[in-house]
């Protein structure tokens, strides 16, 4: 595949959305055009992947799919069909009030169906809020909200940390302006000093180590406005700037944290070993913050490159560790870590490393948590099922007195039969009488173990009474 592949999505693009407005002010080509380029910007290279990142909207504007097969070809045509699937999908047009971050991210990458389709509504999510500005209040308000708490985890998940980062900070401010134009003030007024003190730090530390003969790579950052938002509800942040320094060995890890210790002074609190006591995602390095000068500390992590590629690559890069500890407890944890043990390279169906490298015919697809479907109540409650879960079966998950007494039910605003297959995103509302009706029919399509339990208690309860 060519980059001629690319240069004909945009002339077609050009020709057929060029005619269309978004409210921003802005043409749907535009829009399309600047998705493309966010994607192509984080590295990925695979011509299937941002030909259909530029038509993804397409099928709103045309409804003739067969000419985006013929053109493009039956795999740009199946990854767009699948992202206009996904953009009308419930879970994407209503955030469910008791928001549960972990159940509706597996929920959205089932919907996905393909990670690349994933990956394309990530980066349109992210040009959406960049023109936020154009809608009313409660609409910025929903959009931000839903960046924040859906679209920068799938970010981490898919291994676009700077999308993620960037998503977390427009919504922070959109969120809470004063507080993020307060970090912003303090960066703004120091940026020089911070500055400075990362290029001198890291230059010392990376020359002190050199004497040691110890080979290393040092990165510097400043953390991000949401990030530092973040620690601050848990007290005051010391640490607005961060070294990251990856060596060889376990050992060149001890000696590098004792040069520093010998150079600058350290907050031994904040002081953390995951090398001797790894997190229970696994991930592992040695945290020290250093006292660099009056208002000014930094944290430094110190790593192999063996750890460093697990913690940028490995499950510790996903849903446990960089998505914090809300998850930890929580069932889709318990699914995630199973899963993790059976299939140790599970993460490179999730990383789009092979589709970064422009080697899209042998990308695995496959999404992980395939095997389950996740269904809304009406209350906006995430139901977890197995695939072939029947309505029946979604009422008695819910409560069993709505299952006894069901007769059938909306879906998506459908009328539907007890019989119905529930499918991922589905808004549900069970219709009941005030009677029981639970009756032998319905074990042929009921598969859960609480659904079947109940219903055999009511025909044995029946047969009793007879």
């Amino acid at each position: 595949m060519t980059a001629d592949l690319v240069r004909k999505a945009l002339d077609y693009s050009q020709t057929v959305l060029s005619k269309h407005n978004r409210k921003a002010g802005d043409t749907v080509h535009e829009h399309s055009t600047r998705v493309y380029q966010i994607l192509k910007n984080n590295n990925v290279q695979d011509e299937i992947t941002l030909s259909a990142a530029i038509l993804h909207p397409i099928y709103e504007y045309s409804k003739d799919t067969k000419v985006v097969r013929e053109l493009f070809g039956e795999e740009v045509a199946q990854i767009v069909r699948n992202y206009n699937l996904l953009s009308r999908s419930n879970v994407d047009q209503d955030t469910p009030k008791a928001f549960n971050e972990a159940f509706i991210m597996q929920a959205y990458i089932n919907m996905a169906k393909d990670i690349r389709t994933l990956v394309i509504r990530i980066a349109d999510r992210k040009d959406n809020l960049d023109t936020v500005f154009a809608f009313e209040k409660e609409k910025r308000i929903e959009v931000a909200n839903k960046a924040l708490n859906l679209y920068a985890p799938l970010a981490k998940i898919a291994g676009f940390s700077k999308i993620s980062i960037g998503l977390e900070d427009e919504s922070f401010k959109l969120l809470n302006p004063s507080e993020y134009y307060k970090i912003e003030q303090d960066l703004i007024l120091n940026s020089e000093k911070y500055h400075k003190a990362l290029t001198e730090v890291s230059a010392l530390i990376k020359s002190l180590l050199r004497e040691s003969n110890i080979e290393s790579h040092i990165s510097q950052r400043i953390k991000s406005r949401y990030g530092i938002y973040k620690k601050s509800l848990r007290g005051p942040v010391r640490d607005k700037l961060g070294l990251r320094v990856v060596v060889n060995t376990i050992e060149q890890c001890y000696a590098a944290e004792s040069l520093l210790k010998n150079l600058f002074d350290t907050y031994e609190d904040l002081r953390d070993d995951y090398i001797s006591k790894p997190r229970p995602s696994g991930y592992r390095s040695i945290h020290n913050t250093l006292k660099v000068e009056k208002g000014v500390d930094m944290e430094v992590q110190i790593r192999t490159h063996e750890m460093h590629q697990y913690s940028e690559f490995g499950p510790a890069s996903h849903l446990i560790y960089k998505l914090g500890d809300k998850g930890a407890t929580s069932l889709a944890y318990e699914k995630f870590k199973n899963y993790t043990k059976e299939n140790e390279l599970w993460y490179k169906e999730l990383s789009f490393w092979k589709v970064r490298s422009g080697t899209a015919e042998s990308f695995n697809h496959k999404a992980p948590f395939s095997k389950n479907v996740y269904a809304f109540t009406p209350k906006g409650d995430i139901v977890e099922l197995p695939k072939g879960a029947s309505l029946v079966d979604f009422a008695y998950s819910v409560h069993s007195s709505l299952g006894d007494k069901c007769v059938g039910g909306h879906v998506n605003q459908k009328y539907v039969s007890l019989n119905y297959l529930i499918q991922d995103g589905d808004y549900v509302e069970i219709k009941t009488t005030n009677k029981v009706n639970a009756n032998r029919d319905w074990l042929k399509f009921a598969i859960t173990k609480r659904a079947k339990e109940h219903i055999r208690k009511n025909l044995l309860r029946n047969l009793v009474k007879k």
